[in-house]
């Protein structure tokens, strides 16, 4: 009669142990999914940046410099996968408005000018750390990073006093709630 009653009291508690294992391994799936998500919307983030530089290179290839670009000729030379466009604006799949010119604010790239800047404005901490901390592609002609937020103004570059590539505890960092990212190609 013992056992039984030794039984019954430790029958609850595998009980619990089980549902307890099952609600971890539950958190810990969907904690990769959901992380397993926000990584694939980051690289494909990444990868319209890319696209974008490579669109804008290709269509200047011929020219000695990017003399009129700004956010509104690379719409209507059709520079931008469509998908990132709405109501005349571009739009990144992180959710943020990209604005394409000389500068952070779309000034058009004016006569002899060598750089085009693709800007995220209004991005958060964690998709400016992601961004800045990206290595990318020499072949993009990326030349350099600059980072506008409330407080600061920082620029990376290769052999700056902020160089690239960017760390991510670096970015971490450097980053605040509300970013403008600044990424100027020649």
């Amino acid at each position: 009669m013992a056992r039984c009653l030794l039984k019954e009291k430790l029958l609850p508690s595998k009980m619990t142990l089980w549902v307890v294992l099952a609600v971890v391994f539950g958190i810990v799936v969907c904690s990769a999914l959901i992380f397993s998500a926000a990584s694939k919307k980051d690289e494909s983030a990444l990868e319209e940046l890319r696209l974008i530089a490579q669109n804008i290179r290709k269509h200047y290839q011929k020219s000695v410099d990017y003399r009129g670009l700004n956010t509104s000729v690379a719409l209507e030379k059709d520079l931008i996968p469509a998908q990132m466009v709405r109501k005349g604006k571009i739009y990144s799949r992180l959710k943020n408005e990209i604005v394409i010119g000389a500068d952070e604010k779309g000034t058009t790239v004016a006569p002899a000018g060598t750089f085009f800047s693709v800007s995220y404005t209004g991005i958060n901490q964690k998709k400016c750390a992601g961004l800045i901390s990206e290595p990318f592609d020499v072949s993009l002609g990326l030349v350099s990073i600059r980072l506008l937020t409330a407080q600061s103004e920082r620029e990376f570059s290769y052999g700056g006093e902020f160089t690239l590539p960017v760390s991510e505890p670096s970015a971490l960092k450097f980053c605040q709630n509300k970013n403008t990212v600044v990424l100027t190609f020649e």
